[in-house]
């Protein structure tokens, strides 16, 4: 199993972005952000244990091991799966997958993994890593007003920092928090930490939102969090048409 993927992601607070009549969160969480958490708690020998976002140390203080990373996650994979079948779900998740490549190799990301209906890249450039976000949310909803059948109903996290590379993949709390992040955007969104936003500061075409403090399990300490949209689009709103309902209940 490789390092980063170590334990599961829980869910907190909704924000503004839940709908009364549909609720993106699926109703397992998959493989990368189910075991991304190998941070918490860890010895001298298994790496770095993480620690609340205002105590970690300035990502801009070395040049080492600094990366952003990026994780996105299909939201109700396993609800569209049991509905459309396996074939149908496998074709959604390669049309997910080559967005992601397409998108991260554009803007020099490294895509550390594709996992069925999951995504991990890095990038050396926060600036870059959000471009990359809202490009692909962006692509996201085209492909959804595409084919609004098979809609991609994806959520995207973000956060930077030292990371100790192992086995192919990372270990250390700025993947940890990204994949909370990734675990609380709906579809459409993007959320990441305010040391991100601190380090990127302006990146032309994008605001940030902010969302206040939210409680992440295993961070002794609330987290303020920002959304990333690109300036004049709100595409976490749009891709409230593609949630599926079914007899007034929720199936997201």
């Amino acid at each position: 199993m490789k390092p980063f993927l170590s334990a599961r992601v829980q869910r907190v607070v909704m924000n503004d972005t839940q709908d009364t009549g549909s609720d993106w969160r699926p109703k397992r969480k998959g493989p990368i952000l189910d075991r991304v958490r190998g941070t918490e708690g860890l010895s001298a020998e298994s790496g770095p244990a993480v620690r609340p976002p205002d105590q970690r140390p300035d990502p801009t203080s070395t040049g080492e091991g600094i990366r952003t990373f990026l994780l996105a996650d299909v939201r109700g994979y396993t609800a569209f799966t049991n509905e459309r079948g396996d074939e149908a779900a496998a074709q959604l998740a390669a049309r997910f997958a080559e967005i992601v490549r397409q998108h991260s190799q554009e803007r020099s990301g490294t895509l550390v993994e594709v996992r069925g209906d999951e995504a991990l890249a890095t990038f050396q450039s926060p600036r870059e890593a959000i471009r990359v976000a809202v490009g692909l949310q962006a692509r996201f909803l085209e492909e959804s007003r595409a084919t609004p059948a098979v809609p991609l109903l994806v959520g995207i996290g973000l956060d930077l920092g030292e990371a100790v590379p192992v086995d192919g993949g990372y270990r250390g709390g700025a993947l940890n928090l990204a994949a909370r992040l990734c675990g609380e955007a709906g579809p459409g969104e993007i959320l990441t930490s305010q040391s991100l936003a601190h380090v990127a500061r302006t990146v032309e075409g994008v605001r940030y939102i902010d969302r206040g403090e939210m409680r992440l399990k295993g961070l002794s300490d609330p987290v303020h969090v920002l959304a990333i949209e690109a300036e004049g689009s709100d595409v976490a709103r749009q891709m409230k048409a593609f949630l599926p309902r079914r007899s007034g209940r929720r199936v997201y």
